[in-house]
């Protein structure tokens, strides 16, 4: 034991390098076999034919011995670190496949299936726990940036203007667990959607709903408030209607492409047929953003837009 010892003490730089090198092989060989693996697994599901020809290959690849696939690869690659990576990539395409063509139907599998079923148990733990810590900072980051819109943009401008701090925090704290409650039960009565699709209608909600908006408001100075409030109730209730109806499926058209194009439109044309605000104003509020200030003047700023309201 103490010649062990020694002879690691006396090694450890080499014994750091080697490991460090078979740490690079084995991370790009991996990557490779996700990057090569993962659309595979994709295409064939859409073939019988292909799904057989390629499973078949890939377990005729996995029953060849390593030892004699490395000698059949050195002929044609040499001595080194290629033959290594071209071993690890071929015996890693399996389960990536395999996985892949299995887990289509829930997609959102995919990721954690194949980091358990390639890579080390340590290094997938860790990769795992990476992937829950995304999901929890996009959760909590969704859930404050509704509560705020509800307890400051909608409670307190239009509902209680004087509402004290201590009173505004006790509203964003139960708006918080009313969106999780509203969440989970959501998620639980999925119907089988999963949650990237669920995610995907939202998100062509909210851009078909503010997307013209902004860019009315931003590049066209003859918007009205009519044709603002227009151009958002259309974009919502179109892009919900094109999905609901089942146009989307019959037409390939996205519903937030629908929803936008028809917000965009009649946004136009309400402000159009309505009164339109005085240039004055607007050349006052765009002189008003446009400076630098401290936060005290915010502060007075808001409170006189507030008044004037």
């Amino acid at each position: 034991m103490t010649d062990f010892l020694a002879l690691l003490a006396a090694k450890h730089s080499e014994l750091l390098r080697l490991f460090i090198d078979h740490m690079n092989m084995t991370t790009m060989a991996v990557f490779i076999s996700l990057s090569i693996g993962i659309p595979v697994g994709i295409v064939i599901t859409h073939s019988r034919l292909a799904t057989r020809i390629v499973i078949g290959l890939a377990n005729i690849m996995q029953s060849i011995p390593c030892i004699a696939l490395l000698a059949f690869s050195v002929p044609f690659v040499g001595i080194g670190a290629k033959p290594a990576i071209m071993m690890v990539i071929i015996y890693a395409l399996l389960p990536i496949i395999k996985n892949t063509y299995t887990d289509i139907n829930d997609p959102e599998t995919i990721f954690g299936r194949i980091l358990t079923s390639v890579l080390n148990p340590w290094f997938s733990g860790v990769m795992l726990a990476g992937l829950m810590a995304l999901i929890m900072s996009t959760v909590d980051s969704c859930l404050l940036c509704a509560a705020s819109t509800l307890s400051e943009d909608f409670y307190h401008t239009c509902i209680n203007r004087n509402a004290s701090k201590e009173h505004l925090l006790r509203v964003s704290r139960l708006s918080v667990l009313l969106i999780a409650l509203l969440g989970t039960i959501l998620a639980l009565n999925s119907g089988g959607r999963s949650v990237m699709s669920a995610m995907l209608f939202a998100s062509g909600g909210l851009a078909a709903t503010f997307g013209p908006t902004l860019l009315l408001s931003l590049y066209w100075k003859r918007l009205t408030e009519a044709g603002l409030i227009a151009a958002m109730l259309t974009g919502f209730s179109a892009s919900v209607a094109w999905k609901v109806g089942g146009m989307a499926k019959i037409s390939s058209i996205h519903e937030s492409c629908f929803g936008f194009f028809a917000a965009l439109v009649l946004g136009t044309v309400i402000s159009l047929i309505t009164k339109p605000l005085p240039q004055e104003e607007i050349a006052r509020e765009l002189q008003i953003i446009s400076r630098d200030y401290r936060v005290e003047q915010l502060s007075e700023i808001e409170r006189g837009f507030q008044s004037a309201q």
